[in-house]
């Protein structure tokens, strides 16, 4: 690429008479112009389309620190709340579980995205947590 003329050498062509050569570099000077715009452009489209790749993922890394595994479940650290541990670990998405309590103590926990079912705290009945069918988790709210 030619080195740009400048304003003054532009000026001297003009005073020497030197029209045609003067509108010659005029029109370089456009030319360049018009191609760092386009270039502009160029980069700011890509620079937005890295940002809209870069928030899901800061969006992500947020949500990593702000998780504290209980299994079987995940907690975020302001929110008592639980979280499906399915939802999140295979597709990176935090639903809250329905969470009901059954009479003999136990906190079981439903997710209506993947509708699985979760022993949180097992009832004072079983000694082991399990995964508890909907019919069961229906049966111990009493609907």
């Amino acid at each position: 690429m030619l080195p740009l003329p400048s304003y003054s050498q532009i000026a001297d062509l003009l005073k020497k008479g030197m029209t045609l050569e003067a509108q010659e570099q005029i029109m370089q000077l456009r030319e360049s112009a018009l191609g760092l715009q386009e270039e502009n452009l160029q980069l700011k489209s890509e620079a937005h389309s890295a940002a809209k790749q870069l928030a899901p993922l800061e969006e992500q890394l947020n949500n990593k620190t702000q998780l504290r595994h209980e299994p079987p479940v995940y907690y975020r650290l302001d929110d008592e709340v639980p979280f499906c541990p399915l939802c999140w670990e295979r597709d990176s998405k935090l639903i809250h579980l329905i969470v009901s309590r059954s009479q003999s103590g136990g906190v079981y926990g439903e997710c209506k995205v993947c509708a699985k079912n979760f022993t949180i705290k097992p009832s004072a009945e079983t000694s082991e947590p399990r995964s508890l069918s909907r019919r069961e988790m229906l049966r111990m709210s009493g609907l």
